[in-house]
């Protein structure tokens, strides 16, 4: 049997106030079984524990690099920070996206 090499797959997340939510998220990325994930988090200056639960999340990333963008810039999209992914978006060597 022939095997495929995987290739890297680049996720992009956009928050604004998204403790409730982030855990779970970031979670569900680590219980992947795609071995080479780059997380790219853009925050548009949040008030709560999201950046903290980003940063320690970072700590712990062992599918690839964890980036992540502060910034305060108006959205260009309904809820996201439309900039700022675009920038990752240039930085980031995915063979895979996902936003």
């Amino acid at each position: 049997m022939k095997r495929h090499r995987f290739g890297k797959v680049a996720v992009m997340l956009a928050t604004f106030n998204g403790q409730r939510f982030l855990s779970e998220q970031l979670d569900s990325l680590a219980g992947q079984d795609h071995p080479s994930i780059d997380v790219w988090l853009s925050d548009d200056s949040s008030t709560d524990d999201t950046l903290a639960i980003a940063r320690q999340a970072a700590k712990g990333w062992s599918k690839g690099s964890f980036e992540i963008i502060q910034r305060n810039v108006a959205p260009i999209a309904a809820g996201t920070n439309g900039i700022d992914l675009e920038q990752a978006l240039a930085r980031s060597n995915g063979n895979f996206l996902s936003l």
